[in-house]
């Protein structure tokens, strides 16, 4: 009776430990630049998820399109990935220089959040920054994990700098998608 509750144990741990695996490894905006220094992240870039308690859309991104496995999987593969409540109260330090909230109206904002996304402040919002802490890219609003699975491999393999995303999207199911699924496994 003992090895059968001790194999059950074992099977129940490592089906956890899998499961833990299919999850963004999601970090803060401050440890994000001290990941991103680290010998085995070098390449990645760092993502920022800037949401709100209240927003709606940000939550399904949450549950439908991070939840996906090939998001997961490209996420980890090409970011350091951070979580940034654009409302937070709390000071933030990054790249050298200190953001404070700021209230307005019932509510308010992190100057961050102003910084990362400039005057098209919406949620949810996603800025790629480079190694350096440069902004590289900033989408807005709600993908399905389909479209965001070709926006990031857009960016991330370097194809918006070398073609139309028209022609990309043209490409994608039969060449490229093939390929980079091929690489992050």
């Amino acid at each position: 009776m003992k090895r059968v509750i001790i194999a059950f144990a074992a099977v129940v741990l490592s089906i956890g430990g899998l499961y833990a695996q299919e999850k963004i490894n999601w970090t803060d905006i401050q440890t994000s630049q001290k990941q991103i220094a680290q010998p085995e992240n070098k390449g990645k870039l760092i993502f920022v998820d800037c949401f709100t308690s209240w927003c709606g859309w940000c939550k399904v991104m949450d549950s439908k399109t991070f939840a996906d496995k090939t998001i997961t999987a490209l996420m980890n593969h090409y970011f350091i990935s951070v979580k940034f409540d654009a409302e937070q109260k709390e000071d933030v330090n990054f790249a050298d220089k200190t953001y404070k909230y700021v209230k307005q109206g019932r509510g308010g904002i992190n100057l961050l959040t102003v910084e990362l996304l400039g005057n098209k402040i919406g949620y949810p919002s996603f800025v790629i920054l480079n190694n350096d802490l440069t902004k590289k890219q900033v989408l807005t609003g709600y993908y399905p994990k389909e479209e965001f699975e070709k926006q990031i491999i857009f960016i991330c393999e370097g194809y918006d700098k070398k073609m139309s995303y028209e022609d990309f999207s043209a490409k994608y199911d039969t060449e490229i998608r093939p390929a980079v699924m091929k690489k992050i496994q």
